[in-house]
C-alpha cells in the first residue's frame, strides 16, 4: 500500500512492539505506529489522530481485552481490530470474529498481517460507501416521497416498479393497482396522435430527457394535464 495507515496497538511488549513494526515495514506497508498498554494510554490516544487500524494482543497483564474492544467500537466505529496474539483457541478467535474484531493473526505467523491489514481496510472502505449509498437512498426515497408531482420508476421492461404517493393521488390508482402495469395502460388519454408518443419515446432511447405537457386520463376516467418529465 502506498498510503501511509496510523497504526494504534494495543501491547505491553516493547520488542512484540518493535518486531511487528519492522514486519510490516518489510512488507512494504507504509505504517506509523503508536503502542499503548494500558485503557488510560488507549483513551488517551484514540481521538489523537484519525487511527486507520488498531492492532491488538488478547492476554496482557491488568488489562481486559474485552473492554479495550468495545471502547474502539464505540469510538472508532470504522476502524478495523486485528487481534495479534502469541497463542489463542480456535474457538476463541471465532468467539473474537463475532464479537467484533476483524482477524486474528498469530505472532509466530506475522506473514499473515501485512495482507491481513490490507483486507481489512479494503472491507471497511466498502462499508462505509455502502453506509453512504444507502443514505444517500434513503434522502432520495424521502424526496420523491415528499414530492407535489407524480413519479413513476419503472424496470427494463416498461413495468412500474415504485410509484410515490402524489401519483397514487392523482391518478386515483393505488400502488397494488399500478405495480407490474405499463404507465401507458393506466394513463394514457389518447388524445394525442401516434408521433407524440413516437417522438416521446425516440427523445429517451435517445439517452435525452423528454419535457412537455401532456394529458393523461385518471382511474375514473377523467383527463388531467400536466407537465411531464421522462428519461431513462
Amino acid at each position: 500500500m502506498a498510503d501511509l495507515v496510523n497504526i494504534l496497538m494495543i501491547e505491553d511488549s516493547q520488542a512484540d512492539f518493535l518486531l511487528i513494526e519492522r514486519q510490516l515495514e518489510q512488507q512494504g506497508l507504509l505504517a506509523r505506529c503508536r503502542r499503548v498498554a494500558s485503557l488510560e494510554q488507549l483513551t488517551a490516544e484514540i481521538g489523537q489522530r484519525p487511527w486507520d487500524v488498531v492492532l491488538s494482543d488478547f492476554t496482557i497483564p491488568h488489562l481486559d481485552f474485552f473492554e479495550c474492544l468495545d471502547l474502539v467500537l464505540t469510538r472508532l466505529p470504522d476502524v478495523p481490530v486485528i487481534v495479534v496474539s502469541g497463542t489463542i483457541g480456535e474457538e476463541r478467535a471465532v468467539s473474537l470474529l463475532k464479537a467484533g474484531v476483524s482477524d486474528v493473526v498469530l505472532k509466530d505467523r506475522l506473514l499473515r498481517l501485512g495482507p491481513a491489514i490490507e483486507r481489512s481496510l479494503r472491507d471497511a472502505s466498502d462499508r462505509r460507501a455502502r453506509r453512504a449509498a444507502e443514505a444517500e437512498l434513503r434522502l432520495l426515497s424521502a424526496a420523491l416521497n415528499a414530492a407535489a408531482d407524480a413519479v413513476v420508476i419503472t424496470d427494463r421492461n416498461g413495468m412500474i416498479a415504485w410509484v410515490n404517493p402524489a401519483f397514487t393521488a392523482i391518478t386515483g390508482y393505488s400502488t397494488e393497482e399500478a405495480l407490474g402495469k405499463k404507465p401507458g395502460d393506466l394513463v394514457k388519454s389518447g388524445v394525442h396522435p401516434p408521433e407524440f408518443y413516437k417522438d416521446l419515446w425516440h427523445t429517451i432511447l435517445a439517452g435525452y430527457v423528454w419535457r412537455g405537457e401532456i394529458t393523461n386520463r385518471r382511474k375514473g376516467r377523467q383527463l388531467y394535464p400536466e407537465i411531464g418529465r421522462a428519461h431513462v
